[in-house]
């Protein structure tokens, strides 16, 4: 017959007892600030106290902002400047306002571009 183990009985008891409080301190640090905020945070603010909250100082990021905000509602620089459109440019004379493209002499360009020319010079005629 092959030898019993004795029972475990006060060793489970014992760990089960420490187990049992571990988990207990372990749910008790939870409810504490943790130490690395510092005294401040252990210590609580006391509502209603006779403190004003530090004046919130705002950034450089938050200034640029509200600077451009402001620039918004300013009127535009560029408007109501009158942009000259008729004046004159050196070689008027000789722009008549159509695209003359360009092809190589007896390519299948050239003869598109003369199709489209001949195709212009009839719409204009029947206006």
């Amino acid at each position: 017959a092959a030898p019993q183990p004795a029972p475990a009985a006060p060793a489970t008891a014992a760990a089960a007892t420490s187990e049992a409080a571990a988990k207990t301190a372990w749910l008790a640090s939870l409810d504490r600030e943790p130490s690395w905020m510092g005294a401040a945070a252990a210590a609580p603010a006391q509502v209603g106290s006779a403190v004003p909250p530090p004046a919130h100082e705002p950034s450089d990021e938050e200034k640029a902002k509200a600077a451009w905000l402001a620039s918004l509602d300013k009127e535009p620089s560029w408007k109501g400047v009158a942009v000259p459109t008729t004046a004159p440019v050196a070689g008027a004379a000789a722009v008549t306002g159509r695209v003359v493209p360009t092809a190589e002499p007896g390519s299948v360009a050239e003869r598109e571009v003369a199709a489209k020319a001949k195709w212009l010079a009839m719409v204009e005629q029947g206006k």
